[in-house]
């Protein structure tokens, strides 16, 4: 198993990803330090509806947070499919079916290198969430939208498993090839839907849209969004688990076939 899970890593280049993941963090603590709730600018200060100062930089920094999720997330999906596309490149599950190897190891190691990913982008996520919150001012309201960036962060990586309960199988049962054509058309399905909403939904729906009352529905059901963030990952992984255990199934029964 750890050598799987090995070669994966290097398919990857995971030492590479790991030296600019570490230097990007780095990079993000410096322009924190520099640019600090502190950092008094004329330039840069704002006042909010309920009369408080804001330094807008802690506002482009809030900013920039969930976009790192997302790269995050997508990161997760582009890794599994690099390590796919290594192993029918490189014929390694001809190999394997050659040698004496339970079939059950290589489809566990990539569920467990999903899982390790996942896991590991949460952490990065998270710390670059402790640097921001270090060097933010105690203005409430972005005190409150830092908050919900924390709030989001499980639940959202839990998302990646439930993608992965799909993705794993598709990839391991059917090829790199054609997942990539059931994910090009869930994807032409979603653009069309979002196409269709701009030209005949209900447009006024985004004229009401304010991130601030967000803000404080989040704030006031504090501890439903806690009680999502505990049981998110629960239920995500007992799902990702019978996904793993119907892939062993049917993927035993194909490799059998070409055997």
């Amino acid at each position: 198993m750890g050598g799987l899970l090995y070669k994966d890593f290097v398919s990857i280049k995971g030492k590479q990803v790991s030296i600019t993941m570490a230097g990007l963090v780095i990079l993000f603590l410096i322009f924190r330090v520099i640019f600090s709730g502190n950092y008094i600018n004329e330039n840069f200060m704002a006042v909010t509806e309920a009369g408080e100062m804001v330094n807008m930089l802690d506002v482009i920094f809030l900013t920039i947070l969930p976009s790192v999720l997302y790269v995050f997330i997508m990161l997760v999906s582009f890794c599994f499919n690099k390590t796919v596309v290594y192993d029918e490149k490189n014929k390694v599950r001809s190999y394997m079916l050659a040698l004496p190897l339970d079939k059950k190891k290589y489809v566990a190691s990539k569920y467990i290198f999903v899982g390790i990913l996942t896991y590991v982008f949460l952490s990065l996520y998270y710390i670059l969430l402790v640097i921001n919150n270090a060097f933010m001012s105690d203005v409430e309201r972005l005190v409150n939208s830092a908050n919900l960036c924390m709030a989001i962060a499980v639940p959202s990586m839990c998302l990646v498993l439930i993608m992965h309960m799909v993705d794993i199988p598709v990839n391991l049962l059917f090829g790199n090839v054609k997942a990539r054509t059931f994910q090009t058309i869930f994807w032409l399905m979603v653009g069309f839907a979002v196409v269709a909403f701009f030209l005949f939904g209900d447009l006024d729906i985004l004229d009401k849209w304010d991130f601030l009352k967000l803000i404080e529905w989040a704030d006031k059901h504090a501890f439903e969004l806690t009680v999502v963030s505990i049981l998110s990952p629960v239920i995500s992984l007992f799902f990702f688990w019978l996904s793993y255990k119907i892939t062993v199934f049917f993927y035993e029964r194909k490799e059998g076939m070409d055997e």
